[in-house]
């Protein structure tokens, strides 16, 4: 065994011990010596993409599954996984990304297509479609799903067909409290990934005028928030 294979027969087991700061010190370690080797290449890049999901750089890592994808059909899953959770993060085009997993046919069999297809039309995520997705996800997938992904990709549906909106009404589409629903949003507006803005004296959020033509995923979303909103007690 050579001392590259030896390396990433360390970083898979403490990846497969869940000791991702260990299996990404090796890998660090690692860097540069898988060469031209396609085989060092492939596992390097598997791995790192696994360290990248765990530290909650999801598009990131979905850029890296992309390269794994091409030998290893269970990367597209993952993949794609790590694609929808990565609204709103640093790391490369995600529509791109997203376009990418979308024209993979191996993608249209899989039990996560129909969430990729939401997040790719920019569809809102209603609470059954929440929770099935959230019972396909590993527990630290599922939680940043529920907690920032959820919300920011519903909030960003919802800017498309509203030009404002209370914070209480806000909060009961998202499935959350008014003081979350508030919070969420105006992180999404101070990191610069909405235009919008929050009057904390009338409880309303306002968006940026937006074009008068509705394309049919905004008329979907428009029906679908609709639904919502009636199911609502008066």
């Amino acid at each position: 065994m050579c001392i590259r294979d030896r390396f990433y027969k360390c970083a898979d087991f403490h990846a497969e011990r869940g000791d991702m700061a260990e299996c990404a010190k090796i890998l660090s370690q690692a860097r540069g010596m898988a060469g031209r080797n396609a085989r060092h290449v492939l596992k390097h890049s598997a791995l790192q993409a696994l360290v990248n999901q765990h530290a909650g750089k999801f598009l990131v890592a979905a850029r890296g599954y992309l390269k794994v994808a091409m030998h290893d059909d269970a990367a597209v899953r993952t993949g794609v996984i790590c694609a929808i959770l990565g609204v709103g993060q640093v790391g490369g085009d995600r529509e791109a990304v997203m376009a990418d997993y979308l024209k993979d046919p191996r993608t249209q069999g899989l039990d996560v297509s129909p969430f990729l297809e939401k997040a790719v039309n920019g569809r809102l995520f209603r609470k059954d479609a929440v929770d099935a997705f959230v019972g396909m996800l590993e527990p630290h997938q599922a939680e940043h799903f529920i907690k920032v992904a959820v919300l920011e990709h519903n909030i960003q549906s919802i800017s498309q067909i509203y030009q404002n909106i209370s914070l209480e009404q806000l909060g009961l589409i998202l499935n959350v409290s008014k003081e979350d629903a508030e919070k969420a949003a105006s992180t999404i507006i101070s990191e610069g990934r909405l235009s919008a803005s929050i009057n904390q004296l009338d409880d309303l959020l306002t968006f940026d005028a937006t074009n008068d033509e509705f394309s049919a995923n905004i008329r979907d979303t428009c029906m679908a928030v609709q639904g919502i909103v009636g199911e609502i007690p008066q």
